[in-house]
């Protein structure tokens, strides 16, 4: 209870509080024009839905510390990198319509009423169903083909309620499975830098000679040059 509140909190606090917020002025269309033309079959609307009690569970099957704090620390890595996606590169796709009735139509209704635009790319409903996979598959590793077609099914009715363009589900699939294993990304990162931090060598071009390292200085004075350009 405590891994799940600690890891989804600020996330949620954060979507809440930017979702008031307009769209910004440079969110481009996300959606293609075949887009519009997609099927949206009502029945979806539940298993889009099916994504919160999927997610909610998922850090209550988890078995040991270690399984808890990956699950907060991708969390954490999936809300803070996903924002940042949202903010610096801004898109919107808007709420398509449909004709739900009954049931259908007040779970629309629910699901749409915490929805905003331009809080889209990366789709969070995807990065979440994700973890949860990832969760049930390793409680239940012999389920875990079901687990997976479920998340899946939830990334596509992300598509099929009009609720996100189809470049939201493969930027979450992918976002969702790198926060998961950031642990594993980062200590190869350590390990890659590590060898060229330690390792020299140099060429001499008459008097000159350029060693590695200003490969490295060049690089970091390019792309903090890049960044500040882009950011002004």
């Amino acid at each position: 209870l405590a891994a799940g509140t600690i890891a989804l909190t600020p996330w949620a606090l954060a979507y809440a509080t930017f979702s008031l917020l307009p769209a910004p002025d440079d969110a481009k269309d996300l959606r293609l024009a075949y887009e519009y033309g997609l099927p949206r079959p009502a029945w979806t609307m539940w298993l889009y839905s099916l994504a919160y009690p999927f997610v909610i569970a998922s850090p209550f099957v988890l078995r040991t510390h270690a399984e808890l704090r990956r699950f907060v620390v991708g969390a954490w890595t999936a809300t803070i990198s996903g924002y940042a996606l949202m903010i610096l590169m801004p898109g919107k796709a808007d709420l398509l319509s449909s004709n739900y009735s009954g049931f259908t139509a007040m779970l629309a209704h629910a699901n749409r009423s915490l929805d905003a635009d331009w809080l889209a790319l990366p789709s969070f409903h995807v990065i979440w169903s994700v973890f949860a996979a990832y969760c049930f598959s390793r409680r239940w590793p012999l389920l875990k083909g079901l687990w997976w077609l479920l998340a899946a099914g939830i990334a596509v009715s992300c598509i099929t309620t009009g609720s996100h363009a189809v470049i939201d589900v493969p930027a979450g699939i992918l976002l969702g499975i790198v926060c998961w294993q950031i642990d594993r990304i980062w200590s190869w990162l350590i390990r890659v830098c590590e060898r060229l931090s330690n390792s020299w060598g140099a060429i001499e071009i008459g008097p000159v000679r350029v060693i590695s390292h200003a490969i490295w200085s060049a690089l970091a004075a390019s792309v903090g040059t890049a960044l500040a350009l882009f950011l002004a």
